[in-house]
């Protein structure tokens, strides 16, 4: 099927349940009958640094609900499905490093495209975890990931090499190799912080869950 239209965007991080489940059935079933499949992570590290990640490819309705509800962290959720004739929807969701959500929309007629976007859409921003969401905006984010990482790391870089280094090594021709030293130790401990943040972040404010 050749698409002529298509719409994209972000989705927020979200609660999921069987309602919700049942609502995207209910918007799609719309059209009739549908092709759809789901492929859940179901296991992997929260910095996204695994490549090969545990997956379950799901095509029933009612084990994808079950997956959901009983997995102790959803790692990341992947759902297509296709309307013959009509279009096709693809949703996504990442539960590990860098979070984040995203809905397409493709099909044939701008108007039922830009219906089912926006019905779709709606659907997941009433199921919005407002805290997990705003920690995982853009510019919090970047808070989290990088400015209270390298500012706390510089802190503790320069502290260490005030009461560690000598003075007279700091003041000496030694003084360029210090610098490079606590530049080097300032991004190692970044890092370290960086990581043990999002790890913690994640853990507490997951971007997608099952309510318990």
């Amino acid at each position: 099927m050749a698409e002529a239209y298509s719409e994209k965007g972000r989705l927020p991080a979200c609660i999921l349940d069987e309602k919700i489940l049942d609502q995207v059935w209910s918007i799609l079933g719309q059209d009739g009958e549908f092709i759809w499949q789901a492929v859940v992570g179901t296991g992997g590290d929260l910095l996204g640094q695994q490549k090969d990640r545990p997956q379950e490819i799901v095509t029933d309705r009612g084990r994808l609900g079950e997956l959901l509800a009983t997995l102790p962290r959803i790692d990341s959720l992947q759902f297509t499905a296709e309307m013959e004739g009509k279009g096709a929807v693809s949703f996504s969701f990442r539960n590990y490093n860098p979070p984040a959500g995203a809905l397409v929309v493709a099909g044939q007629d701008a108007a039922w495209t830009i219906q089912r976007f926006d019905a779709l859409g709606g659907l997941f921003a009433s199921h919005r975890d407002e805290r997990a969401d705003r920690l995982y905006g853009k510019l919090m984010f970047v808070i989290i990931n990088s400015v209270v990482p390298l500012a706390v790391a510089s802190l503790i870089a320069v502290l260490a090499t005030v009461f560690i280094v000598p003075a007279w090594i700091r003041q000496s021709e030694f003084l360029w190799w210090t610098t490079a030293g606590t530049v080097v130790l300032t991004l190692w401990l970044a890092s370290k912080i960086s990581n043990k943040l999002i790890i913690h972040c994640l853990q507490k404010h997951p971007y997608i869950r099952w309510p318990s």
